[in-house]
């Protein structure tokens, strides 16, 4: 009965750490998740139970052997931070709420568990245990995982919204040309009372010499060039914008991404996870007018949740390769609609230079023009033969997937 005790605080104890350990960063979620950290609760609450058992209620003894199993604890979490990043901000925390709870909630347990009246009371360590590990498991996948997730960035339409309102009230020169006429009938309705209703014919016909200057009024609307020289306005938005070869070429830049994502197993843990590295260090041009579109990767510059992960790229795999290029020899012809600012897709050629190695590549895009600036999203696949790449190893890395996944969001911007 004292073992019960000890197991239902631990499912107790799995249960608040489990919901704790989803906003820290985990150093590893394959390893380091909430289905884990139950796991290991529940164990500390046996062992809890089992040291209450043992030690007869001296409650001196109990609380210092569970004080020494967190400070053993606390020390492998710090020995270990030298390899796994995190590992002590995530372990510490977690063990203190988990030895705590198993430490006050163990002896009050079971007391409770001895007494012959709540006997029906048994069942009560199966269900806790059941629902922490459904709560455990269930939470694995909402861990601090790094995406590798790419999308297109929300459409402008606030300059589209802008240039509509500036055209719309400059073609109203109409009003101007109302306005100068009402002038001028206003004289000739002047001279009408002057004259008798018999004569307002004659003076009628004698403004009639002036109805020059009424032409004078109608030319006005000759002055409807002024929407001639407003029209051009909306025209280098759309068609302007995409004449001329100034306006073929897009410099790549500033919000650039791209992400690798590859299936792994660290520590034989039960459950893989994809490891991500990305980088934003990318340059080139894009031509929509038949030259050559390059691109090119910094890979020094990519990093992860794991700096043993990066130095491995930096210092093993390209060690003397530091770019990566990829050239798309020539664009497709692309719809109007597409520079209407309508989102494009298609498949495109290119090839991945590193080193002395050219590996083809087919691309997945999807692509929008936004005026003076395109927004390219891609998506390829590879493996390491391909690249005559060694698949990487490592003492820690149990699993690793041949094909890795490639995602590059591309934002290039007129000069």
């Amino acid at each position: 009965m004292i073992l019960l005790g000890g197991l239902t605080a631990g499912a107790v104890a799995a249960i608040i750490a489990a919901l704790v350990s989803l906003p820290l960063n985990s150093p590893l979620d394959s390893a380091f998740n909430s289905a884990t950290v139950a796991v290991a609760a529940i164990a500390v609450g046996l062992i809890a139970g089992l040291l209450w058992t043992w030690l007869a209620a001296r409650i001196l003894w109990y609380g210092i052997i569970l004080a020494g199993l967190f400070v053993v604890i606390l020390v492998v979490a710090l020995a270990g931070n030298t390899q796994l990043d995190r590992l002590a901000s995530f372990s510490i925390p977690l063990a203190a709420i988990i030895v705590a709870v198993c430490a006050l909630l163990t002896p009050m347990l079971a007391s409770l568990f001895l007494r012959p009246v709540l006997g029906l009371l048994k069942w009560l360590p199966v269900i806790a245990i059941a629902a922490a590990l459904a709560l455990g498991f269930g939470l694995i996948t909402q861990g601090d995982s790094i995406s590798g997730e790419l999308s297109l960035p929300p459409r402008l339409e606030e300059p589209a919204a802008t240039v509509a309102a500036l055209v719309a009230p400059s073609p109203t020169p109409e009003p101007t040309a109302a306005a100068t006429s009402p002038p001028t009938a206003a004289p000739t309705s002047a001279a009408a009372p002057t004259a008798p209703p018999t004569t307002a014919p004659t003076s009628a016909a004698a403004p009639t010499a002036p109805p020059t200057a009424a032409p004078t009024s109608a030319p006005p609307r000759p002055a409807t060039p002024a929407p001639t020289d407003a029209t051009p306005q909306p025209a280098p938005t759309t068609p302007a914008a995409n004449s001329g070869p100034e306006a073929q070429t897009f410099i790549i830049g500033e919000g650039s991404q791209i992400t690798f994502e590859v299936e792994e197993e660290l520590g034989r843990a039960p459950i893989r996870f994809d490891a991500v590295i990305s980088g934003n260090e990318l340059t080139g041009e894009a031509h929509l007018d038949g030259q050559p579109s390059i691109v090119t990767l910094n890979l020094h510059s990519l990093t992860s949740d794991q700096t043993f992960r990066d130095r491995y790229i930096r210092d093993r795999m390209f060690p003397n390769t530091p770019e990566a290029v990829v050239t798309v020899d020539r664009l497709p012809d692309l719809p109007q609609s597409f520079y209407d600012g309508e989102e494009t897709t298609g498949e495109l050629t290119g090839s991945l230079q590193i080193g002395d190695t050219t590996t083809p590549l087919l691309f997945q895009v999807t692509a929008r023009h936004d005026g003076n600036t395109i927004n390219i999203l891609a998506q390829t696949t590879f493996t390491w033969q391909q690249l005559n790449i060694p698949k990487p190893t490592a003492r820690s890395v149990v699993y690793l997937a041949d094909e890795v996944n490639v995602q590059v969001l591309l934002i290039a911007r007129q000069p």
